[in-house]
């Protein structure tokens, strides 16, 4: 449950950072066309970090993040330490940005959960509506936001996302990981 007098803000996300608190162990960065790919390996944790429905990250776990620039998508697949899927998690952000190799966008706080038997389900509604009540998300991004959750839950049902190279990926371990 929200706290209605707690302040909600949008964050960037930026290219090299999880956006969770935590120990990275390694680090991966690399491209495929015109989609940057990042992994994070992470390292000890104190406790699992958690979403709404599930465990999301711990010791061992992987998050591979995907900036889909031709949707203007942000998701992360999340993998267990036996590198199995867990699930899919999908920002709605702004459009994405690319400046001296930094890829950026603002995470609008709505994400999209797609769990590996294709379930979609919308998270953080109520954070995203009080922070636009708030102020901290202008009209266009708002409209902007309702649009994008209808063309990628759109594009989900009718399979064409995520793109299936994305669902195939597996990362690999390294001597670092």
């Amino acid at each position: 449950m929200t706290d209605a007098s707690a302040t909600l803000f949008i964050q960037r996300m930026v290219s090299g950072q999880p956006g969770f608190p935590g120990a990275v162990a390694n680090y991966e960065r690399f491209m495929t066309g015109g989609t940057l790919i990042e992994e994070f390996w992470w390292g000890e944790l104190p406790q699992p970090l958690h979403n709404t429905l599930l465990e999301i990250a711990d010791t061992g776990w992987v998050w591979v993040r995907f900036w889909l620039r031709d949707q203007d998508v942000v998701l992360d697949r999340i993998f267990n330490s036996d590198l199995k899927a867990v699930g899919t998690h999908i920002d709605v952000t702004t459009p994405i940005l690319v400046e001296d190799g930094t890829w950026s966008t603002t995470d609008l706080l709505l994400d999209i959960w797609l769990s590996p038997d294709g379930m979609v389900t919308l998270l953080r509604e109520d954070h995203f509506d009080q922070s636009y009540q708030q102020g901290n998300v202008s009209q266009s991004d708002a409209q902007r936001a309702e649009e994008h959750i209808r063309d990628i839950t759109r594009w989900i049902a009718s399979t064409e996302f995520p793109p299936v190279w994305v669902l195939q990926y597996q990362p690999e371990r390294t001597d670092e990981a």
